[in-house]
């Protein structure tokens, strides 16, 4: 392709490029973009699973009564957000009473329910499996039913994560992880006869290559699928964090490529970290491999409660207080991959306020959608449950002048180089994701480990900021 030399006309007479999102009800789903169920007692609990990209959402819910009685059952919702009517009772599935929380995973043509206590005093773990219609497959463990044999006073560890070869792994508080078959035996070939003893609380993913990944409230920890430490791993397997005393954390596996975490600790940090599959911090995402949370240091926020991605975008959410009839009011912020904070519909927060005392506590996100599900509680006090589904676009918030004799040669090969009669103080440059992949302190950017494809520049004068449009070969 022949060089040519462009003239830019397009100089940014704000302080800096805004990486923006819009996030918007969608109104195809539900009603104008929720989903509501009236509930007969007070919810203490729901949580999501998003199967097929969105095309089938099932909610799990707990209600519990003043009598001290509980109601489990799960709601199968289609692409529209109506009930699906070949699902259990007309869209809704009753399951086992237990008084415990549970979570649903994907597995075969169908899900596994995870309760993580059988009853309020042990927390022995029970798992039943179902087709996608919501019947009980009877050929899976003891008719149905999986339990484990760990028995234990709290269930603050326990956890469920499906394999890649829909084999599953159970984790136990008391420092035990299980492995199971497709239809629910012990695998005896791993660890020790089916059991590895481990310093575990909480799995939360599985690598392209079946690398099991854990965190505690100090650390990450890397096994592989017989359940040995992977020592390449940060220091024997483990990576620690540089914050003592955390007592809040999540993790990821995104891309098959990146664990984040985060954690919260005393005093109060809220961090999201970037630790690369070998266990040390990306020093590439916000210079130093973590980023304080913008929200940190406002004191309407009462918490986070979940994080999830999509496409590259890492999201949190949680409760803010408001000066208004709403009082708190579920909040999302976001980030992109090189740890920059990401404006939603141009402000730091995206705030929902258009229903009523909203609480939302599980989010999961798809390639261009947000699910969030949650309780409302009514002026007559009466709740509901809540599914919110968002729709979400990119956009590059700028404002334009116009500017003469920057000059630079488009499309690029190894190298960028600006030419200006301002000093340019710095180059940044970005693919379409808005993640930063390049930059330099002078008017020169080397761009020989760039991928062919399109990305926006950012020059940087003392006095402005120009955008433009590159294209590498």
């Amino acid at each position: 392709m022949k060089k040519k030399l462009s003239l830019l006309f397009l100089i940014i007479s704000i302080s800096q490029i805004l990486n923006s999102q819009t996030i918007v009800p969608d109104t195809s789903f539900g009603d104008n973009g929720f989903f509501t169920l009236p509930l007969a007692g007070e919810s203490s609990f729901t949580t999501l699973t998003i199967l097929n990209e969105g095309e089938t959402t099932l909610v799990g819910v707990s209600v519990a009564f003043t009598n001290n009685e509980t109601d489990n059952f799960i709601v199968k919702l289609t692409s529209n957000g109506s009930l699906d009517q070949n699902f259990g009772n007309n869209g809704i599935l009753d399951i086992v009473d237990f008084d415990s929380e549970f979570d649903i995973q994907e597995h075969l043509d169908g899900f596994l329910v995870h309760f993580r206590r059988t009853n309020t005093s042990t927390s022995q773990q029970s798992i039943f499996r179902y087709d996608s219609n919501g019947n009980l497959d009877i050929s899976f463990a003891d008719n149905g039913e999986l339990r484990t044999p760990m028995v234990n006073q709290s269930s603050s560890g326990d956890s469920l994560v499906v394999l890649n070869d829909n084999t599953f792994l159970i984790t136990s508080s008391v420092g035990v992880v299980s492995r199971y078959t497709t239809s629910g035996q012990l695998d005896t070939s791993f660890g020790n006869n089916g059991m590895q003893n481990a310093s575990i609380t909480y799995v939360f993913g599985v690598s392209e290559n079946n690398e099991i990944f854990s965190a505690t409230t100090t650390s990450i920890v890397k096994q592989d699928i017989d359940g040995e430490l992977v020592e390449s791993f940060g220091e024997e397997g483990v990576f620690s964090f540089p914050v003592d005393d955390q007592s809040d954390y999540d993790a990821r596996i995104f891309d098959d490529q990146f664990v984040y975490s985060i954690t919260t600790g005393s005093p109060p940090i809220s961090r999201l970290y970037k630790i690369d599959l070998n266990g040390v911090l990306d020093t590439n995402f916000n210079s130093n491999g973590f980023t304080d949370l913008k929200s940190v240091n406002d004191p309407r926020i009462q918490g986070y409660f979940a994080h999830t991605f999509s496409n590259t975008i890492f999201y949190t959410m949680g409760d803010i207080e408001q000066n208004n009839d709403f009082g708190v009011a579920p909040f999302f912020e976001a980030y992109n991959l090189s740890g920059e904070s990401i404006n939603l519909n141009n402000e730091p927060f995206y705030i929902e306020n258009n229903l009523p005392s909203l609480f939302f506590n599980d989010v999961q996100a798809t390639e261009n959608s947000l699910f969030a599900v949650g309780i409302s509680i009514s002026n007559q006090n009466i709740a509901r449950l809540v599914l919110a589904k968002y729709a979400l676009s990119n956009t590059l918030s700028i404002n334009e002048t116009i500017v003469e004799n920057i000059k630079f040669i488009n499309p690029i090969k190894d190298k960028l180089v600006v030419e200006s009669p301002k000093k340019i103080t710095k180059i940044d440059v970005f693919n379409i994701n808005g993640i930063k992949v390049a930059t330099s302190n002078n008017a020169t950017v080397d761009t020989r480990l760039l991928a062919s494809g399109v990305y926006i520049m950012k020059a940087s004068f003392e006095d402005a900021i120009l955008a433009k449009k590159i294209i590498k070969l």
